[in-house]
Order: structure tokens, then sequence, then C-alpha cells
């Protein structure tokens, strides 16, 4: 029987949360066999737990499932070491066990020192849960025969010590990545940095929804409400989820058809750097008939080598960054001349019909050329 249940914000937000996280590990990553992500798929499913808890508590629930509580704290000891872990393995460090187990062992010590609460009767846990969500259910009698918390770390743990794990991982592992940038694609570079500044977000909002508190000392009142921390959760996966779908190709990117490679990565930034150059500066894309044999011919590059890089460092084929240029410089045309028709634009951004130019349009921009004229 549900003691109590609070339909809110909280609860909602959290409920649509686990719903997100759920379908990108399920959709997005099984799916796709994306085999250097196993770090991120154990990233996501500790992070939906803590967000499950969250919603436990959020909703009153907990008081049914007074077994689960504090058993978020060796979870979310965990997500910052598995978002370095992650980190590490896209840009091909390798992970010995020692360095693995040292890692996780917070989680582990903080697992086992907390036996002494979980062994404590569900009417004691159920007294804490009562006044933790200020629920003002009647008390229930227990006898404590042993400390839940022998040594007084339970404070420093949840607080002070998970906060400043997350902001330590996240900056590190962002540094990390800007250090060695160059063995890691760009897209990838930007999404391992995202997900780093996720932990360093995570980091400063646990600490400030406690309203700045060392060991049970509130420094200053908080700037954020109480249950900030257990909405970051939610949030962090409404973030990521938006990034994937507006970047679909990040975790595929340079795994399948160039996996076997013998270009070196320095060969592959440098031959990057010139033929962007080429289309930032010489705009070849701009030219009728622009393929790759003409790209090849300019930079010395053979088509295969150039197909190659463009997939590693863009995530996209050639085509597709050619639409890119072409729909980005069609955009500044049409916000500069209200009067250009479009076969004459089509025709000036190197397209051989105005049919092909406006599915490169919408397929882009989600709207037509006409449409995107109007608005601007």
């Amino acid at each position: 029987m549900i003691e109590l249940l609070g339909i809110n914000g909280v609860v909602v937000a959290i409920a649509f949360g686990l719903l997100q996280g759920t379908a990108i590990i399920v959709l997005y990553l099984f799916k796709r066999k994306t085999a250097k992500h196993r770090y991120l798929i154990m990233f996501l499913a500790t992070l939906l737990f803590v967000q499950l808890y969250s919603f436990f508590i959020a909703s009153g629930w907990m008081l049914n499932f007074t077994w689960l509580l504090n058993t978020n704290v060796p979870f979310t000891l965990i997500l910052a070491p598995v978002a370095l872990f992650y980190t590490y393995e896209l840009l091909g460090v390798k992970i010995k066990p020692g360095v693995l187990i040292l890692h996780l062992l917070p989680a582990v010590l903080y697992f086992v020192y907390s036996f002494n609460f979980f062994l404590q009767s569900d009417a004691y846990k159920f007294n804490i849960i009562n006044q933790m969500i200020d629920a003002g259910l009647p008390a229930r009698p227990y006898t404590k025969t042993f400390p839940s918390d022998p040594w007084d770390l339970q404070g420093w743990v949840v607080v002070e010590l998970i906060s400043l794990q997350l902001l330590v991982y996240g900056i590190y592992g962002a540094g990390f990545v800007i250090r060695f940038k160059d063995k890691i694609s760009n897209i990838q570079k930007s999404w391992t940095i995202f997900l780093n500044i996720i932990l360093i977000g995570a980091g400063i909002t646990l600490f400030l929804s406690e309203g700045g508190v060392v060991n049970g000392y509130v420094f200053f009142e908080s700037p954020f409400p109480r249950f900030s921390g257990d909405v970051f959760s939610t949030l962090a996966l409404y973030s990521m989820t938006l990034y994937l779908i507006f970047n679909p190709d990040i975790l595929t990117v340079g795994q399948k058809k160039y996996s076997k490679s013998s270009l070196s990565t320095d060969y592959i930034k440098a031959k990057h750097h010139q033929l962007i150059k080429l289309f930032d500066e010489e705009k070849l894309y701009l030219t009728p008939g622009f393929n790759l044999d003409m790209l090849s011919a300019e930079s010395g590059i053979s088509k295969h080598h150039i197909s190659q890089i463009l997939n590693a460092e863009e995530g996209m084929s050639f085509l597709d960054l050619t639409n890119q240029y072409r729909i980005k410089e069609a955009q500044e045309i049409l916000s500069e001349s209200q009067f250009i028709k479009m076969e004459v634009l089509a025709n000036q951004l190197g397209y051989r019909s105005k049919s092909s130019f406006f599915n490169a349009f919408k397929k882009i921009t989600n709207t037509t050329p006409g449409a995107y004229q109007q608005s601007v």
C-alpha cells in the first residue's frame, strides 16, 4: 500500500527524465552496437538509478521502499569515475585493472561502511524518510541496537565528498580531452567535454543546493531550491538527449567504415586542416559540378583519404559537408537579399537544379528557402 504519493512538477520532470534515459540506452546505444561506448551505457544506467531514487523521494514512494534509503550514494560515487573511463576509452587510453579499482574504491568502501545503516529496522528508516520529506505521518517505534553511522561520515560524503569528486573529475576530464585533442575527432571532443561539463555542473549544484554546507555548518543560504540536486540528473539526461538528437553521428563516427585505417592521427589532422581551409577560403563548393575529383586535384589528397578524413574529423561525408557549406552560404545570401530568384541562387551555390538545392536546404534547416527568407 502506498503511504504517500505527491504528484508535482518535480515528480513529473524526473519521470520523463527516466523515460528519456531508458530510451537512449535501449534505442540509441544497444541497437547501434557502439562498442566504444560501454562506459557511457554504465554512466547512463547509474544516472538512471540515481534519478529513480530521486523519484521515490520526491513522490513519497520511498516510504514503501525503506530498504532503498541511502543506496543512491555509492552509485553517485561511481558517476565521475565511469565518465573518466569513457573519456579514456574514446582517446584510446588503456585502463589498467588496478587503476579502475582505485577509482571505484570510494564507492565500494562507502557501500561497505553503510551496512550498519542498511541493517537498521524499517521503522527507523521510515521515520528518517518521514522527516526528510515532511510527510507528517505518525512516527513508528523502533529499537536501535547499534550505530548507523559510527564514524559520522555520512554528512561529509553525501555533500562535501561527492560535490568535490564530481567537480575534480569534471575539470580533470575536460582538461585531459583538451590536452590530447589530436587523438580524437572534433565531434567526439565536443561530446566528451560536454559530458565533463555536466559533472562540473552537478558538483556545483549539489553543493549549492545544500546551502554551502561543510560538516553540517551552513556558510550561506542556498541560491538554489533544495530539490535542485534531485532534478539535476533529469536535466542532465534532457541535455544529453538534445545533444544526441542534433549530433546523431557522435556515437558511430569513425568506428566502422575506417576502423582499420593505416593513416596516422597527425596526418589526418594536418590534411583535415588543409581541406577545411580550401572550403573556408577558396569556397570551391560554389563551383558548378564540384565533386571529390575536383577537391582531390586541388588538395593533392586521394579521394579515398578525403572521405576517410572527413568521416573521422567531421563525422560526415564529402557530400554532406559540401551541402552544409552551401546552405550556410544560402542563408547569408537570403538574409541580405529579398529579391533573388531561387533558380539563380541554386546555380550560384553550385547546384545543378533548383530541386537539388531545395532538398538539401530542407534537410539541413527543416524549412524551405522561401520560408527561411520570410522569417529573417
